[in-house]
């Protein structure tokens, strides 16, 4: 798919939907309806008899082997090329401002027991329940809005697309290469507009 079809994707999702999926991907160890649909986005059904390999893979690139394919996905690493560094408190911060807790989320037990919070996953999920809480009925719809698009402003958009793109690369599977693909459209500039 052109880069240009990523962005009309990105626009044709519900922006929290797309996100909720997004986080998933980076929290859990991919289900097979996941592969499957990752699979259609990138325009390569991989079957179903993959599901090992991309399991392996999601071990290999976000938990760490010695296959020399971990790419941790943390903003503090990208940014500032160590953890728990000054982005990672930034992000707790806000989370607990907003009344976000990560260790609430459905993932895999060994995020939960991280201290980072400012996982790509989380950063993911913290977004789609700004946009998801500025939906509800007596929300405070602009002030949500505005709290997500500084978010995603100082955040996301200021690593994101630099780890897509290592994702991208890294990655081997159709599903991975479409997560990198995914998280470099979320990043740019914009994207809430």
């Amino acid at each position: 798919m052109k880069a240009k079809d990523w962005n009309s994707l990105i626009h044709e999702v519900p922006a929290d939907r797309l996100l909720d999926v997004m986080a998933v991907l980076y929290l859990t160890n991919p289900s097979e309806d996941a592969v499957k649909v990752m699979s259609g986005l990138g325009g390569d059904d991989e079957s179903s008899d993959v599901i090992d390999k991309v399991r392996l893979e999601y071990h290999d690139l976000f938990i760490g082997s010695e296959s020399g394919a971990y790419i941790p996905p943390y903003e503090s690493l990208i940014r500032e090329r160590r953890m728990q560094g000054e982005c990672s408190d930034q992000v707790r911060e806000v989370f607990e401002r907003e009344g976000f807790d990560p260790a609430e989320l459905e993932c895999e037990a060994h995020w939960k027991l991280m201290s980072a919070p400012d996982h790509l996953g989380f950063e993911l999920a913290f977004l789609s329940v700004l946009l998801r809480s500025a939906e509800l009925p007596d929300a405070e719809r602009e002030s949500l809005l505005a709290a997500a698009r500084a978010f995603h402003d100082e955040h996301i958009a200021t690593w994101a697309k630099e780890y897509g793109e290592q994702l991208l690369n890294t990655a081997k599977t159709v599903t991975y290469k479409t997560l990198g693909r995914l998280t470099m459209a979320v990043a740019e500039p914009g994207f809430l507009d």
